[in-house]
């Protein structure tokens, strides 16, 4: 029994994170839109709030009359001018509550729709300042480093280091006119360049450990973890990944990170759907000498499969 319903709390617990990321995600545009359906509204409770208006002026109209007659035909003995101010002071204060409590939905309505519109909008803000603050940072200290590169090896290489451009085999060809031979190098990417998405493990992370060996066995614990929150959830950022390791977040990993292969089914763009650190990277020499023990620490390169924002 337990074994047939493992999957279905699995599944509501999946939809369940989707559906408070949805929501979180799209809050501006549920806040806006829930905002106008509030203005829309109140309009319309106005509108049958003042239909009952004039009913409440001409009871109120009534109250002031009876009073004036009563004050007009008594003796000032019988009805004295302060309980006369008193009572046509009561009438508008009657006619007043009665009023506030006609037209009280409608501002309860109005006010919900402008704190909508106003908090989307403020959502919306903070974001824009956030990424546009983040990316600003990140081109300065991008563009300082290409300046400095270029200052000291020239544009070509400053070309060669962005791209991972190395050379590779050199062929001899001939010009079938002239009969001169000249030499050609190859350029081939250089696999090994790590992605902007990389980060070091070393003691900037809270979870860093001194023995060598205890850190291989946290880091191969929390990427299985992370393969079953992906699994789990259909989706990873890359930013939950840096905070399972103790690494600070990033404006990128907001948005970049993995979907599972069951909820990206109709994504053209090759991705791995499964988390790698690039731990055993044998093309790396530092990653063999980490995992062999002889180094302390290692540069983590991460797969994410792409922007998942937009696509989850």
């Amino acid at each position: 029994m337990h074994n047939a319903i493992a999957p279905a709390i699995e599944l509501a617990k999946r939809q369940g994170n989707r559906a408070l990321f949805f929501a979180k995600k799209y809050s501006p545009e549920i806040l806006t839109g829930t905002g106008i359906v509030a203005g829309v509204v109140a309009g319309f409770m106005g509108a049958k709030a003042t239909l009952k208006l004039e009913a409440l002026v001409a009871d109120l109209e009534m109250a002031l009359e009876q009073h004036r007659q009563l004050r007009f035909h008594t003796t000032e003995e019988q009805y004295t001018r302060m309980a006369y101010i008193r009572d046509i002071t009561g009438d508008y204060a009657i006619a007043t509550a009665k009023i506030a409590k006609n037209y009280a939905p409608t501002i309860t309505m109005a006010s919900a729709a402008t704190v909508c519109i106003l908090g989307a909008h403020g959502i919306m803000k903070r974001r824009t300042v956030t990424v546009i603050a983040a990316y600003e940072a990140l081109e300065r200290v991008y563009n300082g480093y290409r300046e400095r590169v270029i200052e000291e090896f020239g544009e070509e290489k400053d070309r060669d280091y962005r791209l991972g451009i190395r050379d590779g085999k050199t062929h001899i060809l001939t010009n079938d006119e002239t009969g001169v031979k000249h030499k050609v190098t190859e350029a081939t990417i250089d696999p090994t360049v790590p992605s902007q998405y990389a980060r070091f493990f070393d003691e900037q992370s809270a979870d860093f450990n001194k023995r060598t060996e205890d850190n291989l066995t946290f880091l191969n614990a929390q990427q299985r973890f992370a393969n079953y929150r992906l699994n789990r959830d259909g989706f990873l950022f890359l930013n939950d990944v840096y905070d399972m390791l103790g690494l600070p977040k990033t404006a990128a990993g907001q948005v970049v990170g993995w979907l599972s292969d069951k909820h990206d089914e109709f994504n053209d763009q090759p991705a791995d759907h499964f988390v790698d650190f690039g731990i055993y990277d044998p093309r790396d020499t530092k990653s063999r000498q980490f995992v062999n023990g002889n180094e302390k620490y290692i540069l983590l390169d991460f797969n994410p499969d792409g922007l998942i924002w937009d696509r989850i």
